[in-house]
């Protein structure tokens, strides 16, 4: 139960972050077939074990019932695509649009998504950056050691959880411009020295997904 407890979710949070309790339904029910198996073996109690797999069947049959269960739900998957992977879609794929072969990209939180979609190595010595990892030095100081030395041609994170709102070290904030979307600033942000190398086919690419630099840059 310990181990299970890595992973949890304050009640009453939203469904698409229900899977962390999966390590608590596998303790449950390792356990229960353990019980199971014991009763068998030593009390030889076998109608206790059928009426336990019965009442156990009819607890799952009651849990896909409409209307309780999301089984028989009706599902508009482009809204759940655009809901649960919009955002990871969309930056990576700019990104890939606008990069170059051997360009880098660093991810800060946990859209890591965004390295598949964009088909670019990070820049990061551990590839990944979890919050987590800021309270630690090892982790903490190898970020800034890569933004003074190897600073990756594009940097994303995600604005809705950050804690900032420029996320970017201010020793290279000045280094970098970030995209606009819809008239606001965005968290994805490109090296000057990279956007201004782009071409203009490049950016009107990206243009059909709302993104674009100010006029000023």
């Amino acid at each position: 139960m310990a181990l299970s407890n890595i992973r949890f979710r304050d009640p009453g949070s939203e469904f698409y972050a229900g899977f962390h309790m999966l390590p608590w339904y596998g303790v449950y029910l390792f356990i229960t077939l353990m019980l199971f198996v014991y009763l068998q073996k030593k009390l030889h109690l076998k109608w206790y074990l059928i009426l336990s797999v019965v009442a156990m069947g009819g607890v799952i049959g009651f849990a896909i019932k409409e209307p309780y269960s999301i089984v028989k739900r009706d599902v508009d998957r482009y809204e759940e695509f655009s809901t649960n992977y919009g955002r990871f879609y969309v930056n990576g794929e700019v990104i890939n649009i606008l990069s170059d072969s051997n360009d880098k990209v660093f991810v800060d939180d946990w859209d890591t998504l965004v390295f598949w979609q964009s088909g670019l190595d990070s820049s990061y010595k551990y590839a990944m950056y979890f919050p987590v990892m800021s309270n630690v030095p090892k982790f903490a100081s190898e970020r800034d050691e890569m933004f003074a030395n190897n600073p990756p041609e594009f940097y994303y994170t995600d604005c809705g959880q950050s804690e900032y709102k420029n996320p970017l070290p201010i020793s290279v904030l000045s280094r970098y411009v970030n995209l606009y979307f819809d008239g606001e600033p965005t968290c994805l942000y490109i090296l000057k020295t990279k956007a201004s190398s782009i071409s203009s086919d490049k950016w009107d690419r990206v243009k059909e997904f709302g993104f674009y630099l100010p006029k000023e840059n």
